[in-house]
């Protein structure tokens, strides 16, 4: 019987902590986050810092993957779909790449709402027929 579940939400936070990389790539954040896509690669979202505001990105990384691996938004049903996932985590669609801002005292829930909806968009692989 667990006694006390904090040990176990810290030993998951501790888990998350050594698992995530930041770097510096000319100026811009970019971070390894322990979050897989569908190829069992790391996701990576990358931070531009614009004054007080941050910009959390995916580089195009997520559509662009879909569309190389014969996924297409080709239909109005797909693209439909695709942004309501995208405005139900409050994630912008610039060109290819999922976008969204924030300032510091948000960082922590747009970084987690970006991250989840570059799994779900992922997910769309998976209904590729539609």
């Amino acid at each position: 019987m667990i006694e006390d579940n904090t040990d176990l939400i810290n030993n998951y936070i501790d888990w998350l902590k050594e698992r995530f990389i930041v770097k510096d790539i000319d100026g811009i954040c970019e971070i390894t986050t322990p979050f897989i896509d569908r190829h069992s690669d790391n996701i990576q979202i990358h931070i531009e810092e614009m004054g007080d505001k941050f910009i959390l990105t995916d580089k195009g990384y997520t559509i662009s993957d879909l569309q190389t691996n014969g996924y297409d938004f080709d239909t109005n049903e797909k693209r439909q779909m695709l942004l309501c996932i995208l405005n139900m985590f409050g994630i912008n669609l610039y060109k290819n790449e999922l976008v969204i801002n924030t300032t510091y005292d948000d960082f922590s829930q747009r970084l987690h709402n970006i991250i989840q909806a570059i799994l779900y968009v992922n997910s769309l692989f998976t209904i590729k027929s539609m």
